[in-house]
């Protein structure tokens, strides 16, 4: 019994405790129930905020995008009015200039006349030129002192193109504008006017120095000042060796920079259709060679002369040769001083080099200036007295031996005188002379052979051989 009972306090106390334990799992089951619930409560409260949150930025995006598109088709209508607008400026632009450029030509040629009109009227007075017409006659003109100076470079070409111009400009159209004919008649005296500035700046100026120093009074014992069998003029001759130091050579230099700008001018206006700047520089040329013909002529015949005296006609002849290339070689570089193109000028600043203004549109190089007909007929010309000397010389020999060394100097020396271009008119005249001394060479040896051999009769005391 105590054990049944004790088995059925244990069955009891199990079933309580079973009883509790469910209980106790009931609740605490219920509970974690509970707080899933409230977690997924808050878990669904936080979402519906998130989504409502996100709706309503959804909805304000969307918005703003209506706006930017709205913004987009308006600026899209702007830019497709600015492109209408633009390419009816455009059309206008076009049209303005156009206009700009058929009133800018009637501009020109209402002004281009009037333009040559006052050029004229303004280049007058500068030219010391007056022009007047009376009842009806000719257009005299009258020549005054001219306020102008070749000096000024820039002034004296800007006027000399000016005139020109207006000379081509009214001999071109004289018959279609108002006095025309008149304008064009005072346009190519002013144009004249321009160039005897030139003439008398160089021309001129080389005339007064060879009379200068023509009639100058020697001063030293050798040189001496004769006058002509006319009484026209004075002969100057200087000994050969102070002859480059002389007022010969050393008043030329003074004017030849002057001279070779000026010349210059007219060398760069060659191309033009007249013939005034041509005939100028030809007319320079030939003053400047007659000139330098008359001076030097008497001191290199006087000089030759004596050489023959001293040294007879093979030594004159070597000897007068280098003298003669001598002065053929200087004469060439005073020559290039008046005519020659100046090397360019170099600047250093900013490392350019820059031409000077006299040198810009000539082309000619220096052998053709030497190629000039009246320099190389005045070199021959100074060679001249040697031939005449060597000439009669050789006219009045007989030995043979003579003649072959005359024509072995001449040949010796006329290779020489062909190595530089600045001495072939003295090889010029020395081939004339190698043939006048030839020609004379194989005279007397045609005498002698028919002398001695042909018109030989022997003696009886010839034929007694042995």
């Amino acid at each position: 019994e105590l054990m049944e009972d004790n088995r059925d306090d244990s069955f009891f106390a199990f079933q309580t405790t079973t009883k509790n334990n469910t209980c106790n799992r009931s609740v605490a089951e219920d509970f974690g129930e509970s707080l899933a619930i409230q977690q997924s409560q808050q878990m669904a409260s936080l979402t519906t905020a998130c989504l409502s949150h996100s709706l309503i930025y959804s909805k304000e995006l969307k918005q703003e995008l209506h706006k930017v598109i709205e913004m987009a088709q308006e600026l899209q209508h702007r830019h497709s009015d600015l492109l209408k607008h633009s390419g009816e400026l455009a059309l206008q632009c076009e049209r303005l200039q156009q206009e700009e450029a058929i009133l800018s030509e009637h501009a020109a040629d209402v002004g281009h006349p009037l333009q040559h009109y006052d050029a004229v009227d303004a280049v007058a007075l500068q030219l010391g030129v007056l022009f007047k017409e009376r009842n009806g006659q000719a257009l005299m003109v009258v020549k005054g002192l001219p306020r102008l100076k070749v000096d000024h470079y820039e002034d004296y070409t800007a006027v000399l193109d000016q005139v020109y111009e207006a000379m081509a400009y009214f001999t071109q159209y004289q018959h279609q504008l108002s006095q025309g004919a008149i304008y064009a008649t005072k346009a190519t005296a002013l144009h004249e006017a321009a160039l005897r500035l030139i003439k008398e700046a160089v021309a001129d100026r080389i005339a007064a120095i060879t009379s200068d120093v023509q009639q100058s009074n020697p001063k030293t014992n050798d040189s001496t000042t004769t006058t002509t069998s006319s009484g026209k003029g004075a002969i100057l001759i200087i000994p050969a060796d102070k002859l480059e130091a002389s007022l010969i050579y050393t008043r030329f230099h003074g004017i030849s920079s002057r001279s070779n700008s000026l010349l210059m001018i007219l060398q760069q206006r060659m191309a033009r259709p007249v013939s005034q700047y041509r005939e100028l520089l030809e007319h320079c040329q030939r003053v400047y060679c007659s000139s330098r013909d008359a001076l030097l002529q008497p001191s290199i015949r006087k000089h030759v002369e004596k050489l023959k005296e001293e040294h007879g006609l093979v030594g004159m002849t070597r000897l007068a040769s280098v003298f003669l290339m001598r002065v053929c070689t200087v004469e060439t570089n005073l020559y290039l001083d008046f005519f020659g193109i100046p090397p360019p000028a170099v600047e250093h600043n900013d490392n350019t080099r820059k031409q000077l203004h006299f040198h810009a549109v000539s082309k000619n190089k220096p052998s053709s200036v030497l190629d000039d007909e009246p320099f190389q007929h005045m070199l021959g010309g100074l060679c001249s007295p040697l031939h005449r000397v060597v000439r009669r010389g050789v006219v009045l020999l007989s030995d043979l031996d003579v003649l072959c060394q005359v024509v072995s100097v001449l040949r010796e020396e006329r290779a020489v005188a062909n190595s530089s271009t600045s001495t072939r008119a003295v090889a010029r005249s020395m081939s004339s002379m190698i043939e006048d001394a030839q020609e004379r060479l194989i005279f007397c040896t045609l005498s002698t052979l028919t002398k001695d051999v042909v018109k030989f009769k022997p003696t009886p005391s010839d034929l007694d051989y042995p």
